[in-house]
């Protein structure tokens, strides 16, 4: 999560290197990585159901490049425009978001067909949900 927490300080860090923007744009150029992740959560799930195990790895690695490589590119000490910003907070919307939330539905258990392990991975789930919930309160 901390990873995703770079979005909290964007505006106030893209004001320092384009004085010269007015903060309602910067607002605006953050505001694509909603747009992005939109798109992404949108779309990708029902890609992801169409594609083979070995694709499957493939855009997960691809995803997660650009997840990496548009943070470094933000940081560098590149002159950017604030077109290639927007382009690249864009990416960032379809890449992260990807990562964090397909990923663990891609690799959930199968629900077994005998009545006695179906119980067990329901008291499983339910006890990893509670541990998961009392991590976020």
């Amino acid at each position: 999560m901390v990873y995703a927490s770079l979005l909290l300080f964007l505006p106030t860090y893209f004001l320092k290197p384009f004085p010269t923007l007015p903060p309602v744009q910067v607002s605006l150029i953050t505001g694509l990585y909603s747009a992005g992740s939109l798109l992404a959560l949108q779309t990708v799930g029902k890609l992801f159901n169409t594609l083979t195990p070995r694709q499957k790895t493939r855009t997960t690695a691809t995803i997660l490049a650009v997840s990496t490589l548009a943070p470094l590119l933000l940081a560098s000490p590149l002159p950017l425009s604030p077109f290639t910003l927007g382009f690249l907070i864009f990416l960032y919307g379809l890449a992260f978001p990807v990562l964090f939330y397909v990923p663990p539905t891609i690799y959930i258990l199968p629900t077994p067909r005998n009545r006695r392990h179906r119980l067990r991975l329901r008291r499983l789930r339910f006890v990893g949900s509670v541990q998961l919930s009392g991590k976020h309160c």
